[in-house]
């Protein structure tokens, strides 16, 4: 019997590039919002209205850009996407407690650049472990680099269902529009 994501295993390389790269690109969109000199302003000013330092956006800025461009380059995958992986989890706690927003339409974009960063997290770190100090072991890097591809996709897609299923019940319902 075979998995549904087996056919995937072999691409699993184009895969994660794809991940990397697309990851990469939108935390670079994000930061070249806040690069020019309103934008600053602004994340400067939300920043302080959180309670936070304003410096704090000059560094979130600063990891989206260089961070976004490692990704897509492929330079310290584990390390960027360990970074980005608290600085959404910090996002979410403060649009949660903070901010008071619900999950749809509030911070679920958040928890599905959480749950990315992890997968190129594992990804890659698993990799690296397959690679060092051991010596290059194809098997085991396939083997790894596959688990951790199958792992996060599994995630992502019950994270998927969750958000489908919340705009279907909602608009239904009628209770909210998500637009």
């Amino acid at each position: 019997m075979t998995g549904i994501l087996e056919p995937l295993l072999p691409y699993t390389p184009d895969l994660a590039l794809l991940l990397r790269v697309w990851v990469g690109t939108n935390f670079i969109l994000h930061a070249n919002i806040k690069l020019p000199k309103k934008g600053r302003e602004q994340a400067a000013q939300w920043m302080k209205s959180m309670g936070l330092p304003p410096v704090a956006a000059s560094l979130a800025t600063t990891l989206e850009l260089v961070g976004g461009i490692f990704l897509i380059v492929g330079l310290i995958v584990p390390v960027v996407a360990f970074l980005f992986a608290i600085e959404m989890i910090s996002t979410s706690a403060l649009n949660k407690v903070k901010m008071k927003r619900a999950y749809i339409g509030g911070y679920e974009l958040d928890v599905l650049y959480i749950l990315l960063a992890i997968v190129l997290f594992l990804i890659f770190w698993l990799t690296y472990n397959a690679l060092h100090p051991k010596g290059f072991s194809t098997d085991v890097l396939v083997q790894n680099a596959n688990e951790a591809f199958v792992l996060g996709m599994v995630a992502m897609g019950l994270f998927e269902i969750a958000i489908f299923f919340f705009l279907w019940w909602w608009g239904i319902l009628g209770r909210r529009r998500v637009e």
